[in-house]
């Protein structure tokens, strides 16, 4: 009897013991998870750098100005940087022992004054991971000139700061927060058009002007952003269906490079009969114009100004000839997007209604004795882009002008998903997640990003493109220290 009441105190103290074994289990493990999730983020240290981002933006009129507060910045918080020649600017971090991670971390920004504003918190958070004090191992913040988005800073860069084992992460910021492993090529292209000058004949002058547009990168966002080029061209449309005698003198597009253009000003010259009609329409698409618009982009202006002194009319003009080509090509051109619809292939994985194709009407400028007008198209791959540019090849064809191929660069393509998901347990592991995604959603993006430039740099490395919004900025600026810091520390995950 003694045996049995001898064995059964003793199960019941192992039972107790377990029971106690696993509550401080639970105890240890639920303290290292909250400890951990304090990460390495600090809300009022990225509040300041924001702040002073913030401050500055309207002295930023070129990428100059940018890169000189950048350093002036370094300066203060007695960090190592370079600015090479293409105006990119490194900001390097040495780890205490001389050991370099096997995995050495890039982490890449671009920097572009005509976007400074609306990216602020980018750049705050690319500089406030390079201020880190970080030291268990090396990594580096690389800040790339793209001035007018023509990716000259990704295109330029040395090949030193990489090596076949960085994790290279691409920093952006959008709409939404995800990773990608993904993006468009690029084609670049210009019709060419002979220009020929005639006398004018029209008896009075309708100046137009649309202006204040904020430029931005070509993205599959294209179908919000308002155009002046090809708010010109429906004026222009609209003229031929009325058989209405024109001419077209002075035409100046601003444009940023390879971005949206931002305003547009043209001399449309007619008769004074015709002049009525031709202010009633505009009165109407300025109406319907601003409605659109209006309400994303505040400083937008779409006016126009009658002269009908003849004293002041311009003396030449462009051929018809030249007109009618300029017509053609904005009314035929599809500046928007491409997308999958029933009667097409759909490639596994995709669905109706999912972008495949970019074109983007960017720029209407003279050289010398020819009239251009500059177009950026983009696909998800070179089927796509090939049928894309069978169209744009077929308006200059009967748009009676050239059609002058350019830069071409190959899509990004990442297949290993290992840095994907050692990321995504990151961000589980050091953020407080509950009312959130709980994972970084991947996702393809619809629209080319430098990432074919850094793949072009060593195809071994791995590479992600992460893009965070207003909600998620700190968690994605916690996440990338929080890897940076387990690298060089086996216990810091």
């Amino acid at each position: 009897m003694d045996d049995v009441k001898n064995s059964q105190a003793r199960y019941y103290f192992r039972r107790l013991m377990l029971v106690f074994g696993i509550i401080a289990a639970i105890t240890i493990i639920t303290f290292i998870y909250k400890d951990t999730k304090k990460g390495l983020f600090n809300s009022a240290d990225f509040k300041d750098i924001k702040a002073q981002i913030e401050a500055a933006c309207d002295s930023f009129e070129t990428n100059d100005d940018m890169a000189e507060f950048i350093a002036k910045w370094a300066d203060k918080e007695c960090l190592k940087y370079h600015i090479d020649d293409a105006g990119n600017i490194i900001l390097r971090t040495k780890a205490k022992s001389s050991k370099s991670s096997e995995d050495p971390v890039v982490v890449c920004a671009s920097y572009n004054s005509k976007t400074a504003s609306k990216n602020t918190d980018l750049l705050a958070s690319a500089l406030y991971i390079a201020r880190s004090e970080i030291r268990s191992t090396e990594y580096t913040v690389i800040l790339f000139n793209n001035k007018k988005g023509d990716f000259r800073g990704y295109k330029n860069i040395s090949k030193s700061y990489f090596t076949k084992d960085s994790d290279v992460i691409y920093l952006d910021y959008g709409s939404s927060t995800y990773a990608s492993l993904q993006s468009f090529n690029e084609l670049k292209a210009s019709y060419v058009i002979k220009k020929k000058m005639k006398p004018v004949t029209c008896d009075t002058l309708v100046h137009l002007h649309i202006a204040g547009v904020d430029t931005d990168e070509i993205t599959s966002r294209i179908s919000s952003q308002p155009n002046p080029i090809t708010a010109f061209g429906t004026v222009l449309a609209q003229l031929e269906s009325k058989s209405s005698r024109y001419e077209l003198a002075n035409i100046k597009v601003v444009n940023e490079g390879n971005m949206f253009p931002t305003s547009l000003d043209a001399d449309i010259l007619v008769n004074s009969y015709s002049v009525e009609s031709l202010t009633d329409y505009l009165d109407d698409r300025i109406e319907s114009f601003e409605d659109k618009y209006k309400g994303d982009f505040p400083n937008i202006e779409y006016t126009y100004e009658v002269i009908d002194d003849e004293s002041k009319l311009p003396a030449e003009r462009y051929s018809d000839a030249v007109c009618k080509t300029i017509n053609n090509i904005i009314y035929t051109f599809n500046n928007g997007t491409y997308r999958f619809d029933e009667e097409d292939e759909i490639p596994t994985g995709y669905e109706k209604d999912e972008v495949y194709g970019i074109n983007s009407l960017e720029q209407l400028r003279e050289k010398d004795d020819t009239i251009i007008l500059d177009i950026c198209t983009q696909a998800l791959t070179n089927a796509y882009l090939n049928k894309i540019e069978d169209e744009n090849k077929t308006i200059a064809r009967i748009s009676s002008c050239s059609y002058v191929r350019g830069e071409k660069v190959e899509n990004f393509y990442e297949t290993d998903t290992d840095f994907y998901n050692l990321l995504n347990f990151t961000y589980l592991k050091v953020n407080d997640v509950i009312s959130r995604n709980m994972i970084i959603k991947q996702k393809i993006d619809h629209y080319f990003t430098p990432c074919s430039y850094l793949q072009d740099i060593n195809p071994k490395m791995d590479i992600i493109h992460l893009s965070m919004d207003e909600d998620s900025v700190k968690l994605i600026t916690n996440t990338i220290l929080c890897y940076i810091d387990s690298l060089g520390n086996f216990l810091s995950l």
